[in-house]
């Protein structure tokens, strides 16, 4: 959904950079889906636009 590693969210957790989970089971966590939509927008709102190819 994220297109990173495990390992890429979990560093990115600790650096803050990534949404932390809550628990939902022994050994499972979850994500509110609100809080990846808001971190996928702000990732895209942080992006520098595409430019068009010119010339030749």
């Amino acid at each position: 959904m994220v297109g990173k590693s495990r390992t890429a969210i979990y560093r990115d957790m600790q650096l803050g950079a990534f949404p932390t989970p809550v628990r939902v089971g022994a050994r499972a966590l979850a994500w509110h889906s609100t809080e990846i939509a808001s971190w996928q927008q702000r990732r895209t709102d942080e992006a520098s636009p595409v430019q068009p190819k010119t010339g030749p």
